[in-house]
């Protein structure tokens, strides 16, 4: 079996090729790269893969590495997300998200029409919802509020298209957030985290600046949403769009209090509200129905949250308490 596998150095793509690596060690895993891409995560497995350097608005050096791989899946992970604070349009932005996905479409639908395509989307499709929807199922409507959210709508409806047009294999998995161990690039890994280190490590003041706490999110392990990823490869239903989540809304300041807990800082540092880290556009609630992965697939999340807050601890050599596993 040949596997192809876009933005694979990312956090993202380097797990999943780990894992793919494990449970299909006689495939072959193909990697898209940009030219010149920090390709750090993938140092310990390099030589298991082969990295192909091209650009995805390339549409015929796409074209032409599809023709050569002709791949049996394909997993589309890469796409460039917004900055927090980004409030306008990015047109590179649009130009990687949507022109890069249709470019790959193409592709696969010239040179590899058989080839499950499971493309990477997101819960920010679905913006900022009534009260009412929740948890959010497949059916609720795209009303996205950022230009990240609304490039992911532009390339789904391309892939939806492609699968009833073509009959192109098309599979859609709307990722909520993600906590990982390591690589993560979530707001806890590049800013609650390194305070934490600071004032245990460096001495710094008492003081942790966040954002806006209130906020409620659906976090996932990386790790059991690899295992969906590959599930909805294998299971999965053409054409069909699911929701890869844990169905359960947790709030900002109950993650950042496990973390404060688990690293043994519990009523020892003060948390400040700082504008700095606050979204200039957010969604106040985000909250997904995982019964309809569950249902296609037989999937269902294996990781408990304090098990991924005290790993994330644990690599950053912070943790003090034992957790739950």
């Amino acid at each position: 079996m040949k596997i192809f596998i876009t933005g694979i150095n990312g956090f993202v793509g380097s797990y999943l090729v780990e894992y793919l690596i494990k449970s299909y060690p006689k495939s072959k895993i193909y990697g898209l790269i940009r030219n010149r891409a920090d390709q750090h995560n993938l140092l310990q497995i390099k030589s298991k893969l082969k990295l192909i350097e091209a650009d995805l608005l390339d549409t015929k050096k796409i074209d032409q590495t599809i023709k050569s791989v002709k791949p049996d899946w394909v997993f589309h992970l890469a796409a460039q997300m917004s900055s927090r604070f980004m409030k306008e349009a990015d047109e590179q932005m649009l130009d990687i998200n949507i022109i890069g996905a249709l470019n790959l479409l193409k592709a696969v639908k010239n040179n590899a029409p058989k080839a499950k395509f499971l493309f990477i989307s997101s819960a920010a499709v679905y913006g900022n919802p009534p009260g009412h929807c929740f948890p959010l199922k497949e059916s609720c409507p795209a009303a996205p509020i950022d230009i990240y959210g609304s490039s992911k709508v532009c390339a789904e409806i391309l892939c939806q298209q492609y699968c009833k047009i073509f009959g192109l294999p098309v599979l859609i998995a709307r990722t909520f957030n993600i906590l990982a161990p390591t690589r993560a690039q979530n707001y806890l890994e590049k800013n609650f985290i390194p305070q934490i280190k600071s004032i245990k490590f460096c001495k710094a003041p008492p003081i942790i600046n966040t954002g806006d706490l209130t906020s409620e999110r659906d976090f996932l392990d990386i790790r059991d949403i690899i295992r969906a990823y590959v599930a909805l490869i294998q299971r999965g239903r053409p054409g069909e769009i699911y929701n890869v989540c844990s169905g359960t809304a947790r709030r900002m300041d109950q993650l950042s209090g496990l973390l404060i807990k688990y690293s043994g800082l519990k009523g020892k540092v003060k948390l400040v509200r700082d504008r700095r880290y606050v979204r200039a556009i957010d969604i106040k609630k985000s909250v997904g129905s995982n019964v309809k992965l569950k249902r296609h697939t037989g999937w269902s999340p294996k990781i408990k949250l304090e098990r991924t807050l005290s790993d994330m601890l644990k690599h950053q050599g912070l943790l003090c308490n034992k957790t739950s596993k």
